[in-house]
């Protein structure tokens, strides 16, 4: 009898009882568009961190940015410069249980002129991870704009499960680099 009552259950434990389900997170605003049928997606968060650009772009691009601009503990990493604004970069990512950890390398590129940073995935068991920040200042504050195609390489999982992990994770992107500033 409780199995016919199962989603319900956890739908209403999602909208109900979970503080982190449909909140505005403080002008954290995300949209998450998926492609069954190529099996991936397309995720675009934007906030605000209470920064110059330039002081953003800073730290964003300096060898600890990583530690700001990743949702998952980062268990490794390493960067090489490989021409004038480009970067390849070596990732081992905490991935939750029950699932394996995840890495990944990627070509980075920073544009200063334009403060977007951006990256293709070379390698690695994660299998689609391009995508992008952009920069824009206004007024005293600087409006990161992320935006990544992604697979996560996760399988056996019902795709509602995803969409809510996503969407959980998701602000968390710009909470951890307005969190770099205030330390």
């Amino acid at each position: 009898m409780i199995q016919t009552y199962y989603p319900l259950l956890i739908f209403f434990y999602l909208l109900l009882l979970n503080p982190l389900f449909g909140q505005n997170y403080d002008s954290i605003h995300t949209h998450l568009e998926v492609n069954k049928e190529h099996n991936y997606g397309i995720l675009k968060v934007s906030g605000f961190v209470k920064r110059p650009r330039e002081e953003v772009w800073k730290k964003m691009t300096s060898q600890d940015g990583a530690n700001c601009t990743h949702t998952r503990e980062i268990l490794e990493y390493r960067s090489k410069k490989i021409g004038r604004n480009k970067f390849e970069a070596y990732y081992k990512i905490d991935y939750p249980w029950p699932f394996e950890d995840r890495w990944q390398i990627l070509q980075l590129t920073h544009d200063h002129t334009r403060y977007i940073i951006s990256w293709t995935r070379i390698n690695g068991t994660i299998p689609m991870n391009d995508g992008s920040y952009t920069l824009l200042q206004t007024g005293d504050a600087t409006l990161i704009q992320y935006r990544v195609k992604f697979n996560p390489g996760i399988t056996h999982v019902p795709q509602w499960v995803l969409n809510q992990i996503i969407q959980w994770q998701a602000p968390q992107i710009i909470k951890n680099i307005q969190k770099c500033f205030s330390e």
